[in-house]
């Protein structure tokens, strides 16, 4: 029953992805008004995907920086953190989806196991699932906002998303009887 329940959740999970991304947008990220100088720049200048950071705290020689140089330049500006890849996308979207599906079925097992242990009833186990979603989200985005300036607007619709997820998958597991 846990597995299956797990399983409904997981896809639950993976169409409320979906829908936050596809249908909602909440999720999009500012363009840069001259992407195409931008990324000849980037292509210049990185040859390895990573996340990179400019100014960064290690010099281009691989010296590092001192903390007072670093935050003058940082202060200067411009200041970037980015994933980055400078080549070709080398996967389908399909891989990128089965993966995504695989995993939310994986969290939706471990959360269910964690809910199953409390021994709540439904009512109290959605309200559980969702502190737990809202805990995860904060502990994950408020030390990035503080110290990588992530805008509020950025990464509240991620902290919305994780509390939906916290309450779908004890609704899913109680309606599989998993509970």
């Amino acid at each position: 029953r846990l597995f299956l329940g797990s399983l409904l959740a997981g896809l639950a999970l993976f169409v409320y992805g979906f829908v936050s991304f596809a249908v909602l947008r909440w999720h999009n990220p500012k363009t840069v008004p001259d992407e195409s100088a931008l990324a000849e720049a980037i292509k210049a200048s990185v040859t390895e995907p990573g996340v990179y950071m400019v100014p960064g705290p290690v010099k281009a020689d691989g010296t590092h920086r001192g903390q007072d140089e670093w935050m003058a330049a940082s202060d200067r500006g411009p200041y970037l953190l980015a994933m980055i890849r400078p080549g070709p996308n080398r996967r389908p979207m399909v891989s990128y989806m089965s993966a995504s599906l695989v995993w939310n079925v994986g969290l939706a097992f471990l959360l269910g196991l964690i809910l199953r242990s409390t021994g709540l009833p439904t009512r109290k186990l959605v309200v559980l699932g969702a502190a737990i979603g809202l805990f995860a989200a904060l502990a994950n985005w408020l030390p990035a906002s503080n110290w990588y300036e992530y805008p509020l607007a950025y990464w509240a619709p991620y902290v919305v998303d994780q509390v939906v997820q916290g309450v779908l998958v004890p609704l899913r597991h109680a309606a599989w009887g998993a509970n």
